[in-house]
Order: C-alpha cells, then structure tokens, then sequence
C-alpha cells in the first residue's frame, strides 16, 4: 500500500523490478516483464500505456511533484512464491503533471515472465521517492 507517494522529478512514473535472490539482483533484462496500464483524467480523458517485452513494469502514467500531488495506491502480487509467472495489479490515484493538474485514477496489471518465486521488489523513479509503503502479505 502507497501512502502520498511523491517523485522530486515533475512528470514522473513508479516503476518495479523483482528478485529471485533476496535483492542481490533485480529482473531487468529487456523482457523480462510485459504489463499495461489505462486510466481516466479529471478532465476527462482516458490515456493507456504497456509494453510486451521490457526490463521493468510501469505502473503508473507520469505524475506531478507540485506541493499535495502525492500518490495512493496498491500494488498486489500473486502467487510469489509459486514456480510460475508471478502476476501483478496496480490501483492508483494521485495527480497528473500537465499544466493544469488533473486528478488520475489508473489501474494496470502485468507479469514477470521468469518462472519462480519472488522473494524481493524494489519500487523507483526517476527522481527521489518520499512517502509511506507498507507491506503485507497471505498465506
């Protein structure tokens, strides 16, 4: 869960990688991942994005580092420590970095197309991330 998540880069996505050795290296060969993401503007108008073969998924479109543009949302995986393609959702709001800032909601998925367990992820940007991101896990 992502608590008023906010980038130092104005225009900015959040993007994850995965680990099979407890963070020792990251999934980041050019296609290890293929996910996509769409979502709806205040404005209104819809936008998606997703690639089919890339070294990391993107989970959100870019946002803004305005004051109070922050960023809220969660991030599920499934079936993580299975040997099969781990799968992954997305749910986010937070506010876009166009000129007049408009109010986001976007969801996505995508897989990790190794097989076998996940035991690491690492979120990043471009710029520097300050925020609050909790972890809980299903047995």
């Amino acid at each position: 869960i992502f608590l008023d998540l906010i980038t130092s880069s104005n225009a900015d996505t959040l993007n994850m990688q995965t680990s099979s050795d407890k963070g020792a290296s990251y999934d980041s060969g050019a296609s290890d991942y293929k996910w996509a993401t769409e979502g709806r503007h205040s404005q209104p108008n819809w936008y998606n994005s997703g690639d089919n073969a890339d070294s990391q998924m993107t989970l959100n479109n870019t946002w803004g580092n305005a004051a109070g543009e922050t960023m809220c949302g969660t991030v599920k995986l499934y079936s993580p420590s299975a040997i099969q393609k781990t799968r992954i959702t997305t749910d986010f709001s937070f506010d876009s970095s166009h000129a007049t800032s408009y109010s986001v909601q976007a969801t996505g998925g995508g897989t990790r197309l190794e097989l076998g367990a996940v035991n690491a992820v690492r979120f990043f940007a471009t710029g520097n991330l300050t925020g609050t991101i909790k972890l809980f896990g299903y047995k």
